[in-house]
């Protein structure tokens, strides 16, 4: 009896953890996806690398290039996006975009992210364009 009591109690706080977890509200797509999704002039392309990364290459056709990691990401967010847009999302290889995406998704964006990153990108064949700055 003791035993099922702890099995049961076990059960409902292992239930509540997983309740209790934040969902991911974004979809990670592949680089075919993620092609296909930004072939769409209503989609928003944002690089959320650094400046330097962003010059270095990007992907095609990129509409914003704002750093996830600096402090003012998310009010840079409110002020440059249109509310409840549709955005694409990459970065080097993933994770940084992951970041960006939930916090983007919890403005109330819809949110595709690219799971490879420009890396991915890269390793698939797909085009980059590089941004030189003049000395």
């Amino acid at each position: 009896m003791k035993n099922r009591f702890l099995h049961v109690v076990m059960l409902l706080l292992m239930t509540l953890g997983v309740s209790c977890q934040e969902k991911e509200n974004f979809q990670s797509i592949s680089v075919f996806e993620f092609k296909e999704i930004i072939k769409d002039s209503s989609v928003i392309v944002i690089d959320v690398r650094t400046v330097d990364e962003y010059i270095e290459s990007h992907i095609p056709n990129t509409d914003l290039n704002i750093d996830v990691l600096k402090d003012d990401f998310v009010e840079i967010i409110n002020d440059k996006l249109p509310k409840k847009s549709t955005v694409a999302i990459y970065c080097r290889s993933g994770n940084r975009s992951k970041k960006a995406a939930t916090q983007l998704s919890n403005a109330g964006h819809k949110v595709f992210e690219l799971s490879t990153g420009i890396k991915g990108w890269i390793s698939e064949g797909e085009e980059v364009e590089r941004n030189y700055m003049n000395e």
